[in-house]
């Protein structure tokens, strides 16, 4: 779990007027991906790299530039990524960073709701509300949150790689992320991500 520290009532000036402007405009169902990415950038998200962020994803208005993303992830509609948090026992509003790691995938309607890291690869379940860590490699979901399975890794030697990329077309052709150029030897069974280097390459 990432460090909080006790937050005063944010001052509502232009800087933050022009943040919430950009996420507004970054959660229409008719931006393109890229031009999503770039407006969460300019709001103060921190994303390194590419990746898929899906319509009417939600991103804290109060403190986007404690939010990281890493590359090759992809964040489905209706997820919700919050980085204050209300503490029921002194009833004070923290704030925390929220880093999400590389090839995450987070499944629609996910709640994001305290200070936490989520590893390399991770899966999250639709619906789930994440409140503590998830570790690399691992498939969670619930509310809250719950481990499921670790993720078995597995030899494809017979996987043609025109299909995974014919596979893949949907995402890459509207998300400005590239298909599949080539492969190493460890895959993931549950399909082509690979957790050391991701698929979706710059």
């Amino acid at each position: 779990m990432n460090e909080k520290y006790l937050i005063p009532k944010p001052p509502y000036n232009i800087k933050r007027i022009w943040s919430k402007i950009c996420m507004v405009v970054s959660r229409q169902s008719l931006v393109m991906p890229s031009f999503r990415r770039r407006m969460l950038k300019l709001g103060g998200v921190k994303i390194n790299g590419k990746c898929f962020i899906g319509s009417n994803v939600q991103f804290d208005g109060m403190f986007p530039n404690l939010i990281e993303i890493g590359s090759g992830c992809v964040i489905t509609t209706g997820t919700c990524i919050l980085s204050h948090f209300y503490n029921t026992s002194d009833r004070r509003f923290y704030a925390g960073k929220v880093v999400i790691g590389k090839n995450v995938f987070i499944g629609m309607n996910t709640l994001i709701v305290n200070a936490v890291n989520i590893g390399d690869g991770a899966i999250i379940g639709a619906g789930s509300i994440v409140n503590r860590d998830i570790p690399a490699g691992e498939i969670w979901g619930g509310n809250p949150a719950r481990f499921i399975k670790k993720l078995h890794w597995r030899l494809l030697k017979s996987v043609n790689a025109k299909l995974l990329n014919s596979v893949f077309m949907l995402v890459t052709r509207f998300s400005g992320l590239q298909t599949l150029s080539h492969f190493s030897n460890d895959y993931i069974g549950v399909g082509a991500l690979k957790l050391g280097s991701p698929i979706f390459h710059e």
